[in-house]
């Protein structure tokens, strides 16, 4: 024997020992990132469950803190209403893809998304021209077209307007009253003149404090009004309870003070309008969910409420998922006229029809050995060296127990009570020796001892 032979001989001597057989199965720890007995996820790890395990083709499982599942990631495809486009669908809510007025030969305007998600290109045009006889974005007049305007709508009795070049009013042909700001009279066309306010206060636009004033061109100046310990509040701000709010997108105060959004049928307030996702509030007794209006008593993907999805082969009906005529809780699916949870029935564990056998169990959506709860795992990779070793673990009437073990360095300890086969038990004080060069394992007889080269081998 070489050397290197003895010095192999005596590593693999220190490794090699007799097990009692004695397995310990550690408590399940949620949020180590693995699913254990009793999580449905943990961390990323879903057990090879994803949004289809659920009858919803698209989107993302998540994993709460008490690793228990979350589908309100989850969606179906080309759902209108949603706010995604998904691939038939021209357009969603915003979404217009690549889509713009362009598109369909106009240079300005913008897309409409229809309640079938088609696109509505009618408010598409061409740019705005001053000249083209029609008053557009930025213009107060074009040609014979001024709006709404008249010589009245600026405090004269009478007259013709005219529009210049440049698209702007020209008053000169108005006459029979012209406003004289400066005379301390609040004169029509005016907004105030001097201490003549009207009855415009702070209070009346909706500030607690500060005093209103008029410039010198008879024009208000809300400056000093005052919001609590703040100064005026402007632009799209509302003075609501001492503190500046925006009222055009605050759910609490959406477009005025104290006008607060539904939670059942919105969930954004947009340019002070409630709204669901960017699609207007949801009505008819629809709810809003994530971004769309669900009818949750017949929605097979938000049944009862947002993101209860019924099971696979599942109906819903008033709110309650069904299988045929019975009822079934979340997370069920529908086994013929069955309600069975996949995740843990052990005669449809994983998926309808696959039965673990009797008095075995089932684990996120895994055959489990026995009532112990255990996942065994047939053949697996053992020893020192990654490929190099296989070992076989068996469900027996105990539980789990690894049955043959082909790890040279005696790592991995065959179960003495299930030796080489489930029931072989070598009996007290005598251990299961699993060899390289003999024919699998055998129970070594009192006073042997085990070499995982050769097996059983007599004291010396």
């Amino acid at each position: 024997m070489t050397k290197l032979t003895s010095i192999l001989c005596g590593f693999l001597f220190l490794f090699t020992a007799c097990d009692d057989g004695g397995t310990k199965v550690a408590d399940p720890v949620c949020g180590n990132g693995i699913v254990e007995t009793g999580e449905a996820c943990d961390g990323d790890d879903f057990a090879g469950m994803t949004c289809e395990s659920f009858g919803q083709p698209a989107g993302t499982l998540a994993c709460s803190a008490g690793c228990t599942l979350d589908l309100t990631g989850c969606r179906a495809l080309n759902v209108c209403g949603d706010g995604i486009r998904d691939p038939d669908e021209p357009c969603d809510g915003d979404d217009f893809g690549t889509m713009t007025c362009e598109s369909f030969g106009m240079e300005a305007g913008d897309l409409v998304c229809t309640e079938t998600c088609t696109i509505d290109a009618s408010a598409c045009h061409e740019p705005d021209v001053c000249g083209n006889g029609i008053v557009e974005d930025g213009e107060a007049c074009d040609g014979e077209d001024f709006g709404s305007f008249t010589c009245t709508s600026f405090g004269f009795d009478e007259g013709t307007l005219t529009c210049t070049e440049a698209c702007t009013l020209d008053l000169s042909n108005c006459g029979g009253y012209e406003p004289r700001c400066g005379n301390g009279v609040l004169d029509t066309g005016e907004e105030c003149d001097g201490d003549d306010l009207g009855d415009v206060t702070c209070d009346s636009i909706g500030h607690d404090g500060g005093v209103v004033s008029c410039l010198s061109v008879c024009i208000l100046d809300f400056d000093g009004c005052t919001c609590g310990s703040n100064q005026r509040c402007i632009g799209s701000l509302g003075c609501c309870n001492g503190s500046c709010i925006d009222i055009q997108t605050d759910t609490n105060n959406c477009g005025g003070c104290g006008s607060q959004c539904s939670a059942y049928t919105s969930n954004a307030c947009v340019d002070g309008t409630c709204a669901c996702g960017s699609g207007t509030e949801c009505q008819g007794g629809r709810r809003c969910c994530t971004n769309g209006c669900k009818d949750t008593s017949s929605d097979v993907y938000n049944c009862g409420s947002c993101g209860n999805a019924c099971g696979v082969g599942l109906t819903c009906s008033g709110g309650q998922c069904f299988c045929g005529s019975t009822p079934c809780v979340f997370g069920e699916s529908c086994c013929g006229d069955y309600c069975a949870n996949l995740t843990t029935d052990p005669t449809n564990c994983g998926e309808c029809g696959n039965d673990c056998g009797n008095g075995n169990g089932c684990s996120n959506g895994d055959c489990t050995c026995g009532t112990s709860g255990q996942v065994c795992r047939g053949e697996f990779d053992c020893g020192f060296m990654p490929g190099m070793s296989t070992c076989t673990e068996e469900c027996c009437p105990t539980g789990c127990a690894i049955t043959v073990s082909g790890d040279l360095m005696g790592l991995t300890a065959v179960d003495p009570h299930n030796c080489g086969e489930c029931g072989n038990d070598c009996g007290a004080n005598i251990c299961c020796c699993s060899s390289f060069l003999g024919s699998g394992c055998s129970c070594c007889s009192t006073g042997q001892t085990c070499d995982p080269m050769a097996g059983c081998m007599n004291a010396k």
